[in-house]
């Protein structure tokens, strides 16, 4: 069967939640990368300028995933982030000062995270075998 490894930014995060929980096709899932996620939390300005999105999806996914995060997002607190990878059940990296990580942070072809979604797509491989 085909499988699928979702690689999101931003509030495309938020939508692979959400998607998870309401899909009868998660198996053809097999991984997700989430980068820099924001805090959509009650309260927030961004929940409040996205009221449909607010209160997130937050349970736990059903395909392994990792989260990259920055501890100095403008978007989401160090403190949000964890919370986020937690509920998500992700491993979670967090990049030191690395803002948004956006374009706009100067990340450029960013290898960085390549790297990480090649190790998480090389722990499936190894998973099956």
């Amino acid at each position: 069967s085909t499988r699928f490894v979702l690689v999101a930014h931003g509030l495309g995060c938020h939508l692979i939640a959400a998607w998870a929980v309401h899909s009868p096709h998660v198996d053809w899932v097999s991984a997700a990368l989430l980068v820099a996620p924001p805090d959509l939390s009650p309260g927030q300005n961004l929940a409040a300028a996205l009221p449909t999105w607010s209160p997130p999806i937050l349970q736990t996914l059903p395909f392994p995933s990792v989260m990259l995060s920055s501890d100095n997002d403008t978007y989401a607190s160090p403190e949000a982030s964890a919370k986020m990878a937690r509920a998500w059940g992700c491993a979670h990296q967090v990049l030191p000062q690395a803002g948004h990580l956006n374009a706009d942070s100067g990340l450029g072809a960013w290898p960085q995270g390549r790297a990480v979604l090649n190790d998480l797509i090389d722990g499936i491989d190894n998973m099956k075998e």
